[in-house]
Order: C-alpha cells, then structure tokens, then sequence
C-alpha cells in the first residue's frame, strides 16, 4: 500500500512539474452588481442571463465546454465554468465572447485546470409518452424580476422514445434538452439536467392543463402548463 500511495504521488508531482499547458481552463465569473442573487434578477439580467445560458449550451453542444455550475459561496453567488482550450488565449476568448460578459454584467478570470478524475454519466433515453401529452406545452414562471415563459415539447420517435426539449422565449434560449421524462397515469416528471432544473405536474382529464411546480436552485414555484393549439 505504501508503495502504491508513492507511486501516486510521484505521478502527481511529475504532473505539476510539467507545462501548465493543460488543455482545459476554469472561467471564473462573477456578478458586477452588488447583492445579486438568482431571486432579484432585474428583467435586463433575466434576459442576458437566457443568453448566457444559450451561449454555454453552444459551447457545450460544441465540444468546448465540460462543465457549467454556480458556487453559493458565503461572500457571494459565482459561476464556473471549464472550457476546452489549446492556450489560454482562445479560452479568454471564450470568456469575452459570453453575452453577459460583454454587457457586463458579469465579469471574469481565466486559471489552467487539470482534472484529474471525473465522473461522466449519459442520461438515459426516456419511454414514449402518451398521446394526451404529446405536443407543445406553454407557461409562465413567476421571478423576482418578473415573468418568464416556458415552452415544453414532448415528440415521440419511431423507437418508442420521447425528444423533450424546454423553450425560454424571453432569454432567447431554445431547445434546451430534458431528460428523465417519467408519466405515470396522470403524473409527469422532467429534468433539465444542465441547469439543475426539475418539473413535477398532474395532467388534468382533459389533456389541457398540467399543474405542476419548477424547481430550479431554491425553493418550487407554480408551473401550469397549457397545452398549444397543434400546427
């Protein structure tokens, strides 16, 4: 054993002894504005953070980006970010090419990383749905800095799975994958598993209206979810 904790400690020395060069940077970004929090968002912030969500989502659909999380640190709420990057000239490109970077409403720093160990985990292809709730779903989320509507498509495929994706018209975010979409009878569940977001409803006995609650980094707000005309 202690042969084998040696050997582990010299491949990490040799490892710190070598280039930093890593291939991979953490984005550091934090709030500009004083006391800003997830529930006092200001309508304009709401709208560049939908940007800021899109724009990961590219980087991420992409191959650059590995991870995206917000850290609740006791002297204030920050993001990080681990981007894919030859040098840390293109992943500061990566940083200032960030919507809400730019509008400043975020401001950030680049450090090498190197990850070490990491755990990687696929989500799993979720059962067709039934006909009732298949097609386009519409609400409206309640916030701090207003009212943000969600859209919610659930499409059955040929092999007897759902596409569910999840549309934020006021950030300019769309198509935005869902997972572990469960319907038992009249209940449905979702996940939006890249921004720790989750939905649970009742379906009423029309196949009209889902009432239900969005949850989301904090406590459940209402989510009713209407179902659209088909087109």
């Amino acid at each position: 054993m202690r042969r084998l904790i040696l050997a582990i400690t010299l491949c990490s020395g040799a490892a710190v002894a070598q280039s930093p060069a890593t291939g991979q940077f953490l984005l550091r970004l934090d709030p500009t504005r004083p006391g800003f929090t997830l529930q006092n968002m200001t309508p304009e912030e709401v709208r560049l953070g939908g940007q800021h969500v899109q724009y990961l989502k590219s980087l991420f659909d992409s191959g650059k980006l590995s991870l995206a999380g917000q850290v609740f640190d006791a002297k204030g709420l920050w993001g990080m970010v681990i981007v894919n990057a030859p040098d840390e000239q293109t992943a500061r490109a990566l940083l200032e090419g960030d919507p809400s970077v730019k509008a400043k409403m975020f401001r950030g720093e680049v450090m090498p990383l190197r990850v070490v160990f990491e755990r990687v985990e696929t989500a799993k292809a979720s059962p067709a749905v039934s006909t009732a709730l298949e097609g386009d779903w519409e609400g409206v989320i309640e916030t701090g800095g207003g009212s943000i509507r969600a859209v919610v498509h659930f499409r059955n495929q040929p092999d007897q799975t759902v596409k569910a994706t999840l549309d934020s018209p006021d950030q300019g975010a769309m198509g935005l994958a869902l997972s572990d979409v469960v319907q038992k009878g009249s209940s449905i569940e979702f996940q939006f598993r890249t921004a720790k977001g989750a939905y649970k409803g009742e379906l009423n006995k029309e196949g009209t209206l889902i009432t239900g609650q969005w949850t989301q980094g904090g406590a459940p707000v209402p989510l009713n979810l209407k179902k659209a005309a088909a087109k």
